[in-house]
């Protein structure tokens, strides 16, 4: 990301122009289902610094009762593909049909067509990657969940990206 375009210099301390507003605000209150309790730990306060509001889950089926008694308290639902009881797919699909259109970002360790195939299926927006590191899960989640936008336009899921890209 570079600077912000600058607006016609005026003077020798001419202020740059101001950004314009983006079409659809990138999702903001997010939430964020993992098995894994030190990941969501940590994920909440990176994205957390990132600007969103986590409500974190250990237990998908509790995730979708929270979702199920507010969904309009979400702007997107992050899920891992892979868990114990209720998986990812599942709650993707059981999310949408308490809020159709909701955003939903599948992430996985590790991308297949199988996983692409029944995300897309299931009416998830994305799947990523996670991150070798927690700064790059958390930026290549930043990223996905901005060119979202909440109420965006329908995206197919992301393919594979690559670890460091």
């Amino acid at each position: 990301t570079g600077a912000p375009p600058r607006g016609p210099v005026t003077g020798s301390f001419a202020a740059p122009a101001p950004a314009p507003a983006p079409a659809h605000p990138p999702p903001r209150r997010l939430l964020f289902v993992d098995d894994d309790e030190a990941l969501v730990e940590l994920m909440g306060r990176a994205l957390g610094r990132l600007g969103y509001h986590v409500a974190p889950f250990l237990d998908a089926q509790r995730a979708l009762d929270a979702f199920s008694r507010e969904p309009d308290a979400f702007d997107a639902v992050v899920t891992d593909a892979g868990m114990p009881g209720m998986g990812g797919l599942e709650l993707t699909r059981r999310a949408l049909t308490v809020r159709p259109g909701v955003p939903v970002v599948v992430v996985t360790g590790f991308v297949s067509d199988r996983i692409e195939a029944e995300a897309s299926a299931g009416g998830a927006r994305a799947v990523l990657l996670k991150g070798s590191t927690l700064d790059e899960y958390a930026r290549g989640l930043d990223a996905t969940l901005r060119g979202l936008g909440a109420g965006g336009p329908e995206a197919p899921p992301s393919g594979r990206p690559r670890r460091g890209a």
